[in-house]
């Protein structure tokens, strides 16, 4: 399904096996939760094992409280700046350990604790528009 925005540029839904196959291909995503204080919205890098994205982080930092069953967003996408065409994905599920699941981090600190995302819903959709 094609949606035109504004000057010209449009949305085009993608089913959940290209949203999957573009899931896999990316290496940076942001995970956002609800906290006491607020919204928690972080990047981190991670890998798709099944049906779970598993990324690592310190026993210590925001990111550990996710050891316990939270439910997120999860978005990754790619969009040229200069063309403004592109992709975004956004995943919906509920976190937990990522016991036996791989994953690194990027950080050279020793980040062990590894996260994972079950999968609840996946939706994307590639976007064109006109850059400013």
């Amino acid at each position: 399904m094609t949606t035109r925005a504004g000057d010209g540029g449009y949305f085009s839904s993608l089913d959940e096996a290209e949203c999957r196959k573009l899931l896999a291909s990316s290496v940076v995503g942001r995970v956002a939760w609800e906290t006491p204080e607020g919204i928690n919205v972080l990047p981190v890098n991670h890998r798709v094992v099944g049906d779970r994205i598993v990324f690592h982080t310190s026993l210590n930092g925001p990111l550990s409280t996710l050891l316990e069953p939270t439910r997120v967003g999860f978005q990754v996408d790619e969009i040229d700046a200069e063309t403004a065409v592109g992709w975004t994905l956004l995943v919906r599920g509920t976190t937990g350990p990522a016991v036996g699941l791989e994953s690194v981090s990027w950080v050279p600190d020793g980040r062990r604790v590894g996260v994972a995302i079950t999968f609840e819903w996946i939706s994307g959709r590639v976007v064109s528009g006109f850059p400013s």
